[in-house]
């Protein structure tokens, strides 16, 4: 796995991912769009299906996710991967291969 994100049932708090390419950070300075795609360890149906990331740093291929209500709702495992359009068409996955990052949701007690 790639990286691990953790949070409560209901934590609304944004989703930090610093986005490497062959160990190097991703410049995302000519990036247009990126997006995330979340879904159930086991699952088929996605959690969050195209999602908008917002970069924090372009030079330090800094972005992150704030996620809706409904993306925390249901503990549980959970893998994903953000895509990244560039301004000359390309696209370009992370992470990249048949790896995922991580997403656990765990219950609160309220």
């Amino acid at each position: 796995m790639a990286d691990l994100i953790r949070r409560k049932k209901g934590d609304t708090s944004p989703w930090p991912f610093t986005l490497l390419d062959n160990g190097s950070a991703k410049d995302l300075t000519n990036a247009t769009t990126l997006e995330i795609y979340v879904r159930e360890e086991d699952g088929s149906t996605n959690k969050i299906d195209g999602g908008t990331v917002t970069v924090v740093s372009a030079l330090a291929g800094t972005c992150e996710y704030d996620p809706a209500s409904g993306d925390v709702d249901t503990p549980g495992e959970y893998q994903g991967y953000i895509k990244v359009e560039f301004s000359d068409g390309s696209v370009w996955y992370w992470p990249d291969g048949d790896d995922f990052f991580e997403v656990i949701i765990g219950p609160n007690f309220e």
